[in-house]
């Protein structure tokens, strides 16, 4: 997590952990304005121990109208000044994966920040000083074509991420 993003998170939300959830390179369907969502496939995620078993309960819950219930996020963006947002994550299964998704906003998002296929990204998850689950999104730019898009991501030693305390 780059240091002006880590820094900002661990004054302005008061947290002790920042917990790295994935590294994904980004899709045309990412960026889609009809689609307005990011997808994180679950098998890809290094854990999902960042949610609650309560918040767990809620995604996989169903409204009256037979769409799913979500829960409201916090998200910072990954421009310079790290615009915070509100997103909305849910849970789609299918048939053959499930994955977490964050939806309401996202296409925003991506067109403000000109994220674009083939950005690789990172994303992060802390809990703000009031127990909302947050994220952070970290881009990192064109992938080289001489590397794959990875679940877990390496730190500037190239050693495998986990979480980071203060």
């Amino acid at each position: 997590m780059p240091e002006n993003l880590r820094e900002m998170v661990f004054r302005d939300f008061d947290v002790s952990t920042v917990t790295f959830v994935i590294q994904k390179s980004l899709f045309q369907t990412d960026l889609e304005k009809v689609e307005n969502r990011l997808s994180m496939t679950l098998k890809q995620i290094a854990s999902d121990d960042f949610l609650t078993e309560e918040e767990k309960g809620t995604l996989v819950t169903r409204k009256t109208d037979g769409g799913l219930e979500g829960i409201e996020v916090g998200f910072i963006e990954p421009d310079k000044e790290l615009r915070k947002t509100e997103m909305m994550l849910k849970k789609w299964d299918s048939k053959s994966s499930s994955s977490y998704v964050f939806s309401r906003n996202w296409h925003k998002v991506a067109q403000r920040n000109k994220l674009k296929v083939g950005d690789i990204v990172q994303i992060w998850f802390f809990r703000s000083r009031e127990g909302k689950p947050c994220f952070a999104v970290v881009n990192h730019g064109q992938e080289p074509a001489s590397c794959s898009s990875s679940a877990v991501g390496k730190d500037d030693n190239d050693e495998p991420m986990s979480d980071v305390t203060t």
